[in-house]
């Protein structure tokens, strides 16, 4: 197995290995692996979890757990010598048939019981794979404020224990703070790009790199889109609406703002264009001259995600109900065959207690032929959930899948959701406003196999 990576994974079966209590002292000075196994989603019947363990000058170590059930989850390894060591784990039916296997090297702390997450994932006519997240001292459900089953049907969202995950301080041009992340996966490394916000509200967009998905880079000591030159139609603030990559070409759809009044910030004549712009690395861009999509004002449509299928391009979007500061925002879609002259159309109001009188920023994945979205209320307080066929029509959930309470940024304000599905793994990065008026991205994810 090749893929194995020190994060969450999410797939039919999920064995989550907790640990003992962070006060356990061994005299020793040797380490231990306490692995406790939750029960949701385990296979029906008797199993079979075998770890082989090879370590520094000690002789290898066989464990097993001859009946892997919802009756039996729990599994100790103790007094193991610190250092490098190499863990492969197999898990079999009682025929012989190997389930799921993976491997990883693992460092014993004497002192310490490590925790061993295991997130497994079925694979077609394959051996399924194992992926491991290891923590050391603490249980995952201390660092994460617990499982939160916010909704039955949406699974658990849990949030990055280390949030935010970028922050103004990563970026070099010392901005107000940043938000509205827009995220790939290319080539075996993520890619962000994301709003870098100034004073007087003047943006420019910058562009990030991570391996895990968690620890991201900024690349360069500038931004990758500006600004145009005065006079033109985004001459005053830009801020990116969605990337997207075809033929080996990225498409960055963005805000582009004319400041129409030099007294009044936002001034309600003010519009917001939708523009384009090309690059083939993701760093360099050239714009389009013109606009693809003109806004009126308030209510300007700002497109926050975009999927294709069937060689059509859905750009979700917000918009505003009249030229006013009022916040009644509604979701629509524009429906395209070129990515360039848009159909509009209206799809989603407020309807629950919850959303208040907005719902706004959509964020929309393709996942197995069904649209899936992720959106936000009036408050700021809580991400929604809905589903579609045909990617105009949706099924929204009764109650939000994640509240502000879940984050480990306590009484923020969430925004500017960006929903992907990563190696078997939904994740949901989004912004925030904390307490203290900083604007930071962080991460939450789910390892359910597949959202309903």
């Amino acid at each position: 197995m090749n893929r194995f990576f020190i994060v969450f994974l999410s797939f039919s079966l999920v064995l989550i290995l907790t640990g003992c209590s962070q006060n356990k002292i061994h005299t020793n000075k040797l380490g231990d692996i306490f692995l406790s196994v939750k029960k949701q989603n385990l296979p029906t019947g008797r199993n079979i979890l075998t770890i082989k363990l090879s370590g520094p000058g000690s002789e290898p170590v066989t464990v097993t757990l001859n009946n892997l059930s919802n009756k039996n989850t729990d599994l100790t390894i103790p007094s193991l010598q610190p250092g490098k060591w190499q863990c492969g784990i197999t898990i079999q039916d009682t025929s012989g048939n190997i389930l799921f296997a993976g491997e990883k090297e693992l460092s014993i702390i004497g002192n310490i019981s490590l925790k061993m997450y295991l997130y497994l994932y079925t694979e077609i006519n394959k051996t399924g794979t194992i992926y491991f997240y290891i923590t050391y001292g603490n249980d995952i459900t201390e660092e994460n404020n617990s499982f939160n089953n916010i909704n039955d049907s949406s699974g658990y969202w849990i949030d990055y224990a280390k949030n935010p995950i970028l922050t103004r301080e990563s970026n070099p041009s010392n901005p107000f703070g940043l938000r509205g992340s827009k995220i790939i996966f290319d080539n075996g490394i993520y890619k962000m790009w994301y709003f870098c916000v100034y004073s007087q509200g003047v943006g420019s967009i910058w562009y990030a790199e991570s391996k895990d998905g968690i620890s991201w880079k900024t690349i360069g000591s500038s931004s990758v889109l500006s600004k145009g030159e005065p006079g033109t139609w985004d001459d005053y603030s830009i801020s990116v609406s969605a990337v997207i990559k075809e033929n080996n070409l990225y498409k960055m759809y963005y805000l582009g703002y004319h400041k129409g009044n030099n007294l009044v910030y936002m001034y309600v004549n003010d519009v917001w264009h939708t523009g384009l712009a090309t690059s083939t690395d993701g760093i360099h861009w050239t714009k389009n001259i013109n606009p693809i999509i003109y806004g009126t004002g308030y209510v300007n449509m700002n497109i926050t995600d975009i999927v294709k299928k069937d060689n059509i391009y859905y750009a979700y979007f917000g918009y505003s109900l009249t030229q006013s500061t009022d916040n009644n925002t509604r979701i629509g879609v524009a429906t395209s065959t070129d990515g360039i002259n848009w159909d509009l159309h209206k799809i989603m109001s407020p309807t629950f207690k919850w959303e208040g009188s907005s719902v706004t920023s959509p964020t929309v994945i393709l996942d197995e032929g069904v649209f899936k979205m992720v959106y936000v209320n009036s408050e700021g307080n809580s991400f929604g959930y809905a589903t579609s066929v045909d990617g105009i029509n949706f099924k929204r959930n009764e109650k939000p899948i994640f509240i502000s309470n879940n984050s480990t940024r306590n009484n923020c304000n969430l925004m500017s959701p960006n929903f992907r599905k990563i190696n078997y793994i939904y994740w949901l990065y989004y912004g925030i406003t904390s307490i203290s008026g900083d604007m930071e991205i962080c991460l939450a994810r789910n390892f359910q196999k597949n959202l309903e």
